[in-house]
């Protein structure tokens, strides 16, 4: 089916994940509507033994099912009719759940599948590419906008039920009072048409409420991460007067497209129930249809606004949904060209022994800058020792790291693993044995002892104690009630700066790596405290290259020799 939308991408990507699922979705879509339809028809008798009708319209097929099982009596016709419709609408409650559970299914699949796709994009991209990545427009979109894309991306198989059901109503109806139906029928279309100016309008609405929904999410972000400065400062009132003004602007946003959706309902609402006053009136005084007819008639009309009100809906929130997965294929399509492919098929042999490091004559230069970072950097760095990188902010202390960690090779000079090239094959072994703790802020795993554990083929408790014993923050994880299966959940708001970077050293020993880069991995603590654990740090490393940057002149000395960097000359 993707063909068939292939200028609307979010329903060919749809159709494409979702298979030969759709088909069965489609199977079970028409197999309730035909049960819907038998069991409309089934009350036309139901109705007439009720009132006592002398007269009701013959419908061939319950005729012949009466004549089968030789039902001469009312009661017993009513006591069959009865029965027949209870086993009916079982099955179309256990086809409806079916199709329900099946397009859940389908939904929240397609949701997870993109997610995926674009993790994976994002995963792939050069470190120079992934620093510019707005995260938090990227966050925002796989967040809420792609919950409402892909939500909607199902209502075309939904809207095929809804036009199915409609249509077998439409057809029973028709079949039994013609006229009157087809009265109804010009009346509601016209009554859908015109509130065409209604779905067009919601186009636009959705983006706006996709850029004020933004600015909300951003707003929060920001208030959250700026609440301890502006409290110092004393100006929480500016902080809440931005929040609360993205607040009501997304409020505003929401309510003009609510209002949108609740005055379409009520015109449909109005004009089915108008419409069937009249075919009530019309049909009993001047066409004459039998009384159990008509009101079979007029339950399947008054049924009809519930899909009409559904699928009005439907197309408003399409249009909407649109604009947002539209937004997050223009991310993507940027991070498609720039993605780099693993290199080589399967394991990675990691580096057998510590790593030296040969630089000739280094420089890089950031996509987009005029000006390099590091310019003409030469310098070794030898196996099993410990190597200080220091040198003014700006200088490129960080940058160098990123280097030597195989985040992305130098756009000038050389570097030399053990007197060969550091391609790219080299990177990934080099990355198999290293241990990097860098400034980041989080722990990111969920709980202690998987932040702990991270990136390790697995450490035994006794092992995950003595490094936390090593580096002073054993007391503070024993004091939790969990103990290592705390649950952080993204909130570290509990440890301090300085027991992050404790909890991040451990975990970097417990890799038991061969290289370990330290990029002002302790500068949260006080001096002697710092010394203290690099100390241990360093009594542990079992021979492996420690390359260290720090602003600190006391740490610096720690180290067996130092590379100094000098922020690059303009050109």
């Amino acid at each position: 089916m993707k063909h068939l939308f292939r200028n609307d991408p979010l329903f060919a990507d749809f159709f494409e994940f979702a298979g030969g699922r759709a088909f069965w979705a489609t199977v079970l879509i028409i197999l309730g509507g035909l049960l819907e339809g038998f069991g409309l028809l089934m009350l036309i008798p139901v109705v007439g033994i009720i009132l006592s009708e002398t007269e009701t319209q013959d419908i061939p097929i319950i005729t012949e099912f009466f004549q089968m099982i030789g039902a001469d009596s009312s009661g017993a016709k009513l006591a069959w009719v009865v029965i027949s419709f209870a086993i009916l609408m079982v099955c179309r409650q256990a086809v409806m759940y079916r199709r329900e559970i099946m397009m859940a299914d389908l939904e929240y699949g397609f949701t997870a599948s993109v997610r995926h796709r674009v993790f994976d994009l994002i995963a792939k991209q050069p470190w120079e590419i992934s620093v510019g990545l707005e995260n938090g427009r990227i966050a925002h979109s796989l967040g809420r906008d792609l919950d409402r894309s892909t939500e909607s991306a199902g209502f075309w198989l939904r809207m095929a039920g809804l036009g199915f059901s409609f249509a077998v109503q439409i057809i029973i109806a028709v079949t039994l009072a013609p006229w009157v139906t087809l009265g109804v029928i010009i009346f509601v279309a016209v009554v859908f048409a015109l509130l065409l100016p209604m779905r067009t309008r919601a186009r636009t609405m959705g983006e706006n409420l996709s850029d004020t929904d933004f600015e909300m999410f951003s707003s929060i972000t920001e208030f959250l991460r700026g609440l301890k400065p502006a409290k110092a400062h004393g100006l929480e009132k500016t902080y809440l007067t931005d929040l609360g003004s993205a607040a009501d602007g997304y409020a505003r946003t929401s309510l003009r497209f609510r209002r949108e959706i609740t005055l379409s309902n009520a015109a449909i609402q109005s004009a089915t129930l108008t419409v069937g006053l009249g075919a009530l009136l019309i049909g009993h005084l001047w066409l004459e249809t039998p009384t159990a007819t008509l009101v079979v008639v007029l339950l399947i009309l008054s049924r009809l606004s519930g899909p009409l009100k559904s699928l009005q809906m439907m197309l408003q929130f399409l249009a909407h949904a649109r604009t947002a997965y539209t937004s997050l294929l223009r991310h993507t399509a940027d991070l498609e060209k720039t993605k780099v492919e693993a290199q080589g098929r399967g394991p990675v042999a990691p580096w057998p022994k510590a790593p030296s490091f040969s630089l000739r004559d280094i420089c890089w230069q950031a996509p987009g800058m005029t000006q390099p970072i590091l310019q003409g950097v030469t310098a070794e760095i030898p196996a099993g020792r410990v190597t200080a990188i220091a040198g003014p902010s700006g200088a490129g202390k960080t940058t160098l790291c990123d280097l030597l960690v195989g985040l992305y090779g130098p756009t000038g000079g050389e570097i030399l693993l053990n007197g060969e090239p550091y391609d790219q094959r080299h990177r990934n072994r080099v990355q198999a044995v290293l241990s990097y703790v860098g400034q980041e802020a989080g722990l990111l795993q969920p709980t202690i002892r998987e932040m702990l554990t991270w990136g390790t083929d697995g450490a035994s408790d006794d092992e995950i104690w003595a490094e936390l014993e090593r580096v002073g923050i054993a007391g503070q994880v024993a004091k939790e009630s969990d103990g290592l299966d705390h649950q952080l959940r993204g909130d570290v708001s509990r440890f301090s700066g300085g027991e992050r970077q404790r909890l991040r050293l451990a975990r970097a020993l417990l890799r038991k790596p061969k290289l370990i880069v330290l990029d002002e991995a302790s500068n949260a603590l006080d001096p002697i405290s710092e010394s203290a654990i690099l100390q241990r740090v360093f009594a542990v490393r079992e021979g492996a290259t420690v390359i260290m940057v720090s602003h600190r002149e006391e740490t610096v000395r720690m180290a067996d020799h130092v590379i100094r960097l000098e922020v690059a000359p303009t050109i």
